[in-house]
């Protein structure tokens, strides 16, 4: 049936836009069970229905412009693609660190590297600098940030640093992120060291998330990547409507929802494909709501404020 449902959607959008010069692209053959299985097991889940049905009858679709509005029918290896990415990007629940004693020979080795950049100190004489402070992950250093005994905060001095430094900082920050990545998996470390050698480090991690809100509100899960939300239309922009596997506590599990790249305002657009797609078939039936989808410009945008009306 929702093959069905999306024929007819799209052979209603094809006689709306009967006059444009671009050439809509045409569904393909169906998934082979195999692709089916293994998105299964990335997401824990068993698929739904409506989806089973929907790509036993098509795995995307040929070149050409999207058959959904302009968003392409995304296929089951691209979607593998996408699972696997956005796993490799989870970050763990409760970061901490596994093995705290390699963590800090690791740490020692990185300050002691960076100490060498600072003044030598005479003997019995005390130190003529109060801090340094650095940032490094495995791909990427801030400062380091030399603070002077006797001067303000905000005549720091940025120390020059060599591609044999920065190399070999890289190389230690490596060693320590592949150490601790399964259990803490930061982003930058933040380092503040003492001229006694004594240091503070912070892990840090970024966040994506605090501008991204949910609508309904907490019915989506405020992530930037989630390896439970399964593409099935794309923009070709990294920006998808797709089945949410992993709700807010006010979400429904298999919510069709809109995430993505672009999308700080993720929304939840029907409780399954099934419910997309009529909610869609009524809007093409009404001339106002139709001609809102005729005048698209993105689809994702246009569902958005037809929710609203």
């Amino acid at each position: 049936m929702i093959v069905e449902k999306l024929k007819q959607i799209v052979a209603n959008e094809k006689f709306e836009n009967a006059e444009e010069d671009e050439e809509v692209g045409a569904f393909t053959a169906p998934a082979i069970p195999e692709n089916m299985t293994q998105i299964s097991e990335l997401l824990g889940e068993s698929l739904p229905e409506d989806f089973m049905e929907l790509y036993a009858f098509s795995d995307g679709q040929s070149d050409g412009n999207g058959v959904f509005f302009g968003d392409g029918l995304v296929t089951t290896e691209k979607m593998i693609r996408e699972l696997r990415f956005a796993k490799s990007y989870a970050k763990p629940e409760n970061p901490y660190v596994e093995n705290p004693a390699s963590s800090k020979q690791v740490l020692d080795k990185i300050v002691a590297h960076y100490l060498t950049l600072t003044p030598k100190k005479r003997l019995l004489a005390k130190p003529r600098w109060k801090k340094l402070e650095f940032d490094v992950s495995p791909n990427s250093l801030g400062g380091p940030y030399f603070y002077e005994l006797g001067k303000s905060e905000n005549e720091r001095e940025i120390l020059e640093t060599t591609d044999a430094f920065k190399q070999e900082s890289f190389a230690l920050a490596r060693e320590i992120y592949e150490l601790e990545k399964a259990s803490y998996d930061w982003d930058r470390l933040n380092f503040t060291v003492l001229p006694n050698g004594h240091y503070d480090v912070k892990r840090e991690i970024y966040d994506f998330t605090s501008d991204m809100t949910s609508t309904p509100e907490n019915a989506i899960k405020t992530d930037y990547f989630n390896p439970k939300w399964l593409p099935v239309f794309e923009d070709f922009g990294g920006n998808f409507i797709g089945l949410d596997f992993d709700p807010d506590m006010a979400g429904v599990k298999g919510q069709v929802i809109i995430y993505g790249r672009d999308e700080e305002n993720m929304v939840v657009l029907a409780d399954s494909l099934s419910g997309l797609f009529d909610k869609i078939i009524a809007w093409q039936a009404s001339p106002e709501t139709n001609e809102a989808l005729e005048n698209e410009f993105h689809i994702h945008d246009t569902l958005r404020e037809l929710l609203k009306a």
